[in-house]
């Protein structure tokens, strides 16, 4: 590598530890407004969506509440090969399989056991493209002549425009429009953020009403990120969610309901957390058995409980993990981009958003194991 070439990586390092150090002097909903969605792109004051070499994102601290410069945190742990390619790859081809209409996918589709419709499919395209620092305002280029930013453009009009078909979908719309209202701090995004809200609050007053652990871990999810954006959440909605979580916890070893409790709580000390380390670390993911949300979900929760962010570095049960998941990810990414598996295109676009999104935990979040 050349002189030139080593001097522009540290110069981007720095940008990126200096853009982290600001967002994180200003604290939670105090980001700069940001050009509408749907103001012209001639008139934006800058691009606010990078790749994932260089995004900071004010994104992350809308769930970690610590900001992380991906750059360095992916490199310090050995992902380069992830966040260099799997990743850029993976969100251009997410671009390229949107509808005109800014939706994904193509209809209800079963996938991993449950029903999903473009509404699901299109909120997580959202947030993993979110998780790069993506957004309306973004020029970068993504595929046949398309920038990042007017894709997300289109995708935010049809989200906030989309009726979720229950309250498992009602989850995922909700965290969708909430970090997007959180990275942006957009005023035309708040109140269909706040919306999506309050339409999850009225399904979850009922016990039953996300059916299963994943919905009650997009719930979690969800809650998480209208504290940290700022929007108005029922305290009684997350009250009953940690609740439910924290019962799910004591029952035995369950990843979703680890992601969820540190979600919704930051507390590392519950009794349960343990047991689902142990549990992770000796099942860790095989590519013929591997489940894209459960996967996402274990490794989030799996990076928060063990992961760098220890005082003594990473533990034995997150080196594990890090390897498997590198290795089933990358591994069964096509050139092109995609995960393949057999579906139609709602499957497709939650595959690939999915395992994106499980990628982009090295820097989208920060590891706050070992911080109390």
């Amino acid at each position: 590598m050349s002189g030139r070439v080593l001097k522009g990586y540290a110069a981007v390092l720095a940008l990126a530890a200096l853009l982290a150090l600001a967002l994180r002097l200003r604290g939670p909903g105090s980001a700069p407004p940001a050009e509408e969605p749907g103001a012209s792109d001639a008139t934006a004051g800058g691009t606010r969506g990078v790749a994932p070499e260089a995004a900071s994102g004010p994104g992350s601290r809308r769930v970690s509440e610590v900001p992380v410069g991906p750059v360095s945190r992916a490199h310090g742990d050995g992902c380069g090969q992830v966040v260099e390619f799997a990743v850029p790859r993976a969100l251009k081809a997410l671009v390229r399989a949107q509808n005109p209409d800014g939706s994904w996918g193509d209809g209800a589709e079963a996938f991993e056991g449950r029903i999903h419709t473009p509404a699901s499919a299109t909120a997580l395209a959202v947030l993993a493209l979110l998780g790069a620092g993506y957004t309306h305002l973004s020029k970068d280029m993504a595929a046949d002549g398309v920038t990042f930013g007017a894709s997300m453009k289109q995708a935010l009009k049809w989200l906030m425009a989309c009726e979720p078909a229950d309250a498992f979908e009602s989850g995922i719309v909700a965290l969708a429009l909430s970090e997007y209202y959180g990275l942006t701090a957009s005023a035309l995004i708040r109140n269909p953020a706040e919306a999506g809200l309050h339409r999850l609050e009225s399904w979850q007053a009922y016990e039953a009403a996300h059916g299963d652990r994943l919905g009650e871990a997009w719930t979690a999810m969800a809650a998480t990120s209208a504290r940290l954006s700022g929007l108005e959440f029922d305290p009684e909605a997350t009250a009953r969610a940690k609740e439910r979580v924290s019962a799910r916890l004591e029952g035995g070893p369950d990843p979703l309901a680890a992601a969820s409790w540190l979600l919704l709580t930051n507390d590392r000390t519950h009794a349960g957390l343990p047991a689902v380390r142990d549990a992770l670390a000796a099942a860790l993911p095989e590519p013929a058995s591997y489940s894209y949300a459960d996967g996402y979900f274990a490794t989030l929760a799996l990076f928060q409980i063990d992961g760098p962010g220890r005082k003594e570095g990473k533990g034995e049960a997150w080196k594990a993990w890090e390897g498997a998941i590198r290795e089933v990810l990358v591994g069964k990414q096509d050139r092109d981009g995609t995960w393949p598996g057999v579906s139609g295109r709602t499957g497709d676009a939650l595959r690939n958003a999915l395992a994106t999104m499980t990628l982009e935990i090295y820097y989208r979040y920060a590891s706050a194991s070992g911080a109390r």
